[in-house]
C-alpha cells in the first residue's frame, strides 16, 4: 500500500460536509475504491503541514508531503495560468465558471501550470463565487469601497481590481485573516460565502455583499517529485478520483450557497445583492484598465478564446 499525504486548509468539521470536505472525502474514498486500497490519500486538514503558498511548495518539493490545494488567487507570484479565473465581474454565474475551467481553457490552464511550477493538478475545490464583507457600511456601488481597508489574495488582478474601485487592498494570509478582521487592522475581505460560514468571519464582520466579482476555485494538485514516481495506472486512479471529487464539489457548492446566505442572516449579517444597475457601476469600473492588465497577462490568444468560452458557456 502506497500512501498520499495530502495537506488542506479545510478544518476537520468539514470533512465531508462543506464543498471543500465533499471534495476531499470523494477524492479519498474513490482512490481507496479504484485503486483496491493499493493507493490511499491521508488528509491533514487545518493547513497543520503547511500554511502559506511558499510553505506548501516547499513542503512538496522536499517530499514532506504529497498532495495539497492551493487557491487560484495566490498563484500569482509563481505562474499566471490561473489568470483567466481572476478576471472581475467576467463569470455571471458559479456554473459558467465551472464550464470554463473542466473545459478545453482549463486544460491548458492546467498544462502551464505544471510546466511553470512543477506541479501536476488533478482536480479543484468549487468554493463558488466571491463575495465581500466589511464592518463598516453596506456596499452598493464602487464609491462604497473608497477608503476602506480590504484584505484580498496576492494575485495582482485582484489587487488591482480592488484598487480601481477605490479600496486599499492588504496582504494578509489566510490564517491570520480573522484575527486581522477582528482586530481592525482589516475593515473586510473577500471570500465566497462557504468561507464566510465555515470560518465564522460572521463574528467580527457585519455587512456582506453578494458581488460575485470573481469564482474561487481552490487548485488541488501533486508534487510532480511524487506524480514520475508513480505507475501509469496509480495515476490514472487519482487523475479519476480527482475528477470526480471535483463534481461532487461542485454540485454541493450549487446546492448549498442559498442555505448558507440564509444562515449567515440568522447571525445578524446585513446581506445586500447588487440591482443590476448597481452591478453594472462595477462592471464599468473595471473593463477598463483591469480587463486591459488581464489581457496583457494571458495574451490576446487566450483572451479572444476565454471570451468565447464565456459567451457560449452563458447561454
Amino acid at each position: 500500500m502506497k500512501v498520499l499525504r495530502v495537506s488542506v486548509s479545510m478544518n476537520e468539521a468539514d470533512y465531508g460536509v462543506s464543498a471543500s470536505g465533499v471534495m476531499v472525502k470523494t477524492f479519498v474514498d474513490r482512490l481507496a475504491e479504484l485503486s483496491g486500497g493499493k493507493l490511499v490519500a491521508q488528509v491533514y486538514p487545518g493547513s497543520q503541514l503547511a500554511g502559506t503558498t511558499d510553505d506548501i511548495l516547499n513542503g512538496m518539493n522536499t517530499g514532506a508531503f504529497e498532495m495539497s490545494e492551493v487557491g487560484i488567487g495566490n498563484w500569482g507570484d509563481y505562474t499566471t495560468a490561473y489568470a483567466p479565473m481572476n478576471v472581475p465581474f467576467l463569470f455571471s454565474s458559479d456554473d459558467v465558471a465551472y464550464k470554463i475551467i473542466s473545459g478545453d481553457i482549463g486544460q491548458k490552464m492546467f498544462t502551464q501550470f505544471e510546466t511553470d511550477t512543477s506541479m501536476h493538478a488533478v482536480g479543484f475545490m468549487d468554493l463558488g463565487m466571491r463575495t465581500i464583507t466589511n464592518n463598516k457600511t453596506e456596499i452598493h456601488t464602487p464609491a462604497d469601497l473608497k477608503g476602506l481597508k480590504i484584505r484580498v489574495q496576492s494575485d495582482p488582478i485582484q489587487m488591482a481590481t480592488f484598487e480601481t474601485l477605490g479600496a486599499s487592498t492588504m496582504n494578509v494570509s489566510f490564517s491570520e485573516l480573522f484575527t486581522s478582521l477582528q482586530q481592525g487592522l482589516c475593515d473586510g475581505q473577500d471570500n465566497p460565502v462557504i468561507t464566510n460560514v465555515s470560518r465564522k468571519f460572521y463574528e467580527c464582520q457585519k455587512y456582506m455583499t453578494l458581488l460575485n466579482h470573481m469564482p474561487n476555485f481552490s487548485i488541488f494538485f501533486v508534487s510532480d517529485l511524487c506524480w514520475n514516481q508513480l505507475t501509469a495506472e496509480q495515476q490514472g486512479w487519482i487523475a479519476q478520483a480527482g475528477q470526480e471529487a471535483s463534481e461532487a464539489s461542485h454540485q454541493t457548492c450549487l446546492a448549498s450557497v442559498d442555505t448558507l446566505v440564509g444562515q449567515l442572516k440568522t447571525y445578524g449579517i446585513d446581506v445586500t445583492e447588487l440591482t443590476p444597475d448597481e452591478r453594472q457601476q462595477f462592471v464599468d469600473a473595471v473593463s477598463g484598465s483591469v480587463w486591459n492588465q488581464c489581457k496583457q497577462t494571458m495574451g490576446d490568444d487566450m483572451w479572444n478564446a476565454l471570451q468565447s468560452a464565456v459567451t457560449a458557456a452563458s447561454k
